[in-house]
């Protein structure tokens, strides 16, 4: 059994992120999958490659602060580059709106996963087909440990649109610093959220969700459904019954933070 972690970088243009996958047995033993070229750090190039690098974060620096797990694995590397080499026959070319490194994040872990992950960030950009997630599992890790159960989920991205639905869900869960600093406890009835790029994204969420900390870039605090969060995916307000984000208000968060990381 091996970790899924997702890692972000916020990219130098002020709004929006760069995603690569981690697999790892521990904090000093794993690999980083990302896309190399137009949205990676390598020459500009249309031409679609997936980078490995073995440090602690990712070679285009996604994962800096860690990285966020996201679930398990019991796929082997061999069954990883297989998994590479037919997701690139279908995915040649990079495209914003298209085959971008969100969309192979997305699917790579739920490949990965069995398609049992927990992916909270929101997509920004991309084509993204997935089938329904089950998103029960639990992972104690590296100084993280969360449990959460739900009847499904669903997600996906056509261009700058995104939409997720998600069935009664519980989460539950803690960090030490190692993926951020928080203890949140989360329950959720029924959840739709639709987004349109980085421009603005709202939510019906019948929830009495509560928590305190630094989680995925941003800081939050809830009590019961009410409260909202700060940070690299913007600014957002919620209420046991919704609530409304405007990523763009975090520019200037990922403007600074895309020079250091």
């Amino acid at each position: 059994m091996r970790y899924v972690k997702l890692g972000r970088k916020p990219l130098l243009i002020g709004v929006g992120h760069h995603w690569a996958v981690r697999v790892e047995s521990s904090s000093s033993n794993g690999c980083w999958y990302e896309i190399l070229g137009n949205s990676g750090n390598s020459a500009k190039t249309d031409q679609n490659e997936i980078g490995r690098s073995y440090t602690r974060a990712a070679k285009s620096g996604a994962g800096s602060l860690g990285g966020s797990t996201v679930g398990k694995t019991t796929k082997s590397d061999e069954e990883i580059d297989d998994f590479i080499s037919s997701w690139l026959s279908q995915n040649p070319k990079y495209g914003l709106y298209a085959a971008n490194c969100q969309k192979f994040a997305t699917e790579f872990i739920a490949w990965l996963t069995d398609d049992n992950y927990n992916i909270s960030a929101a997509f920004d950009t991309g084509n993204v087909e997935t089938k329904s997630n089950s998103l029960t599992h639990a992972v104690a890790h590296d100084g993280t440990a969360y449990a959460c159960a739900s009847l499904g989920e669903g997600r996906g991205a056509i261009g700058p649109y995104s939409v997720v639905a998600r069935l009664p869900t519980a989460h539950a869960g803690v960090s030490d610093g190692t993926e951020g600093l928080y203890a949140v406890a989360e329950a959720s009835a029924i959840r739709y959220e639709a987004n349109y790029g980085n421009v603005v994204g709202a939510h019906v969420d019948v929830n009495v969700n509560t928590g305190l900390g630094f989680r995925n870039g941003n800081a939050e605090a809830h009590l019961l459904g009410f409260g909202g969060r700060v940070g690299t995916d913007g600014v957002e307000v919620n209420t046991p019954l919704g609530g409304i984000r405007i990523p763009a208000l975090g520019a200037p968060i990922n403007w600074i933070g895309g020079l250091f990381r």
